[in-house]
């Protein structure tokens, strides 16, 4: 490739490499182990996900386990 033409000449550099796939794949593996790839079906799943992982979070969290994890920061952070 020949150019003089500095943005012509990278913009043929960019071609060669690898393409990006831009999109965010949106699926999810059922309980039954299949994958669905239906759009409601994969948020509603993860809207269900979600709602188990604060739901079993909330209430876990007082004044001793605040600062029981300060501590534990303190201590990583000490270390690196």
């Amino acid at each position: 490739m020949q150019s003089h033409n500095s943005q012509q000449f990278w913009n043929g550099i960019n071609k060669l490499g690898p393409r990006k796939f831009r999109g965010i794949p949106v699926e999810i593996i059922l309980e039954s182990g299949e994958c669905s790839s239906v759009v409601e079906t994969v948020f509603d799943n993860r809207e269900k996900d979600f709602a188990n992982v604060f739901s079993v979070c909330s209430g876990s969290f007082d004044d001793a386990f605040l600062k029981e994890m300060i501590g534990l920061k303190e201590i990583m952070e000490s270390d690196s």
